[in-house]
């Protein structure tokens, strides 16, 4: 399992919702997913149904940075 997961997918490129699946396996429990993406890429739509949650977004031109983190099961 990792902590830490860069992902850097093409920007017009918008469905990456089985990445996404996957990288919640691998992803330990305090482990971040660092998510560089265009405009285009909705990724609240993304990470429903999944155990993710955005943490943080980040905009620097045309360029998306979001980090997202495993929701806290309580």
């Amino acid at each position: 399992t990792y902590d830490i997961v860069f992902v850097d997918p093409y920007y017009g490129e918008t469905s990456h919702k089985f990445l996404l699946k996957n990288l919640v396996e691998i992803l330990n429990e305090s482990g971040v997913i660092i998510f560089t993406h265009g405009k285009l890429a909705n990724i609240e739509e993304m990470i429903k149904g999944l155990n993710l949650e955005v943490y943080t977004q980040r905009r620097y031109g045309g360029t998306y940075v979001t980090v997202l983190t495993k929701r806290l099961k309580i």
